[in-house]
C-alpha cells in the first residue's frame, strides 16, 4: 500500500471538512480516512487504512468494486462515477446501510495515481423528502376529497393545481387548465382586468379579495355563467408567491333564495288583494270589517 501524504494546508482542510473524505490507491486499498469519515462510517482511521474500500459498501457494490476498478485502471471500461458523482449506499461498522452522495476524483501524488472520494450523508435529506412526500400525499388526498373547487395560481396568474372539485365545478379537466391563465374561468368583464389587478397587488397595491372573499361570477367550459363565493389566500414557495382560491358554487343557494323571494312576493300580493277586496266589499255593503270580522255599519 502506498503512503499518501498531505501538506499542512491540505491536512487542515480535510480534517475540518464536514463531508467524509477517503483516498484509495489503484488496488482499492484505503490510504486516508478523514475524521468525518470516521463519524460517518463508525470506523476509526486505524480500522480502515490498508483495508479494501469495499468494506464500506453493501452488496452488490461490495462484490463488484474490485473488477470495476481493475477495468477502469486498465482502460477497459469508462468511468461511471469519476468526475461525475452519484447517489449510492454505504455500510457502517454496525452493518447498517445508509444513502449517500459519492463524488470521486482522480489525483496524482509523487507520480502515483489515487482516487479521492467525498461522501455526503443523505439520510436526513431523504427522510425530509419522504416526510414531505407523505405530507404532500395527505394534502393531495384532502384536496381531491374536497367538495369545493380548490385552485392555486402563481404570481403571474398561471394555474398550478386544479382539484377534482374544480373539475366538477367548471367542467374542465386539470390537464386542460394547469399552466393556463386563470382568467379562462372568468367572465369577460372580470377576465380583462384580472392580470392588471394581480400586477397592481404585487407592486404593493391593496388586496380587494385576498383574505376576505366575495361573491363573483365564473364561467364554465360550456360558456355558462354561474355565481360562486371565492375565498383567496396567499402563501410563499421557493418559486415565489402562490395564491389559493376556494370556489363554492352558489347556484343552488341563489335558486333557493330566488324562490323564497318569489314566495314572499306572492304572499304580499295575496294579502294586498285581500285587503283591496275587503275594502271594496265594505264600501258596497252595510258591513264593516273590524278585528277580522264583519260587523253591521252604524
Amino acid at each position: 500500500m502506498d503512503t499518501f501524504e498531505l501538506s499542512q494546508l491540505q491536512d487542515a482542510i480535510v480534517h475540518s471538512a464536514v463531508d467524509a473524505i477517503i483516498v484509495i490507491d489503484l488496488q482499492g486499498l484505503i490510504c486516508f480516512f478523514s475524521p468525518s469519515a470516521e463519524k460517518l462510517f463508525g470506523y476509526s482511521a486505524a480500522d480502515c487504512v490498508g483495508q479494501n474500500v469495499r468494506m464500506l459498501m453493501p452488496e452488490p457494490f461490495h462484490a463488484e468494486h474490485d473488477s470495476y476498478l481493475h477495468n477502469y485502471v486498465a482502460d477497459k471500461k469508462p468511468a461511471k462515477i469519476i468526475g461525475i458523482g452519484r447517489d449510492v449506499q454505504g455500510k457502517r461498522k454496525d452493518s447498517s446501510v445508509f444513502p449517500m452522495h459519492l463524488s470521486v476524483g482522480e489525483a496524482k501524488a509523487s507520480g502515483k495515481r489515487y482516487f479521492v472520494g467525498i461522501c455526503h450523508d443523505l439520510s436526513a435529506y431523504q427522510a425530509s423528502v419522504k416526510a414531505h412526500l407523505n405530507l404532500q400525499s395527505v394534502q393531495d388526498a384532502l384536496l381531491e376529497a374536497a367538495v369545493d373547487g380548490i385552485i392555486s395560481i402563481d404570481e403571474w396568474g398561471k394555474v398550478q393545481s386544479f382539484n377534482r372539485g374544480a373539475e366538477l365545478l367548471f367542467g374542465y379537466s386539470k390537464q386542460e387548465v394547469i399552466g393556463q391563465n386563470i382568467n379562462m374561468l372568468m367572465t369577460d368583464a372580470h377576465a380583462s382586468h384580472h392580470d392588471g389587478y394581480l400586477q397592481n397587488y404585487k407592486s404593493g397595491g391593496k388586496a380587494k379579495i385576498i383574505g376576505i372573499g366575495r361573491d363573483v361570477q365564473a364561467r364554465r367550459k360550456d360558456g355558462t355563467v354561474f355565481p360562486m363565493h371565492l375565498s383567496v389566500g396567499e402563501s410563499k414557495s421557493a418559486q415565489g408567491r402562490i395564491f389559493v382560491g376556494v370556489c363554492h358554487d352558489l347556484s343552488e343557494f341563489k335558486a333557493v333564495l330566488q324562490r323564497l323571494i318569489s314566495a314572499e312576493q306572492r304572499y304580499r300580493d295575496i294579502v294586498q288583494n285581500q285587503k283591496e277586496f275587503i275594502c271594496r266589499l265594505s264600501k258596497n255593503s252595510r258591513l264593516t270589517f273590524v278585528n277580522n270580522a264583519f260587523l253591521p255599519a252604524t
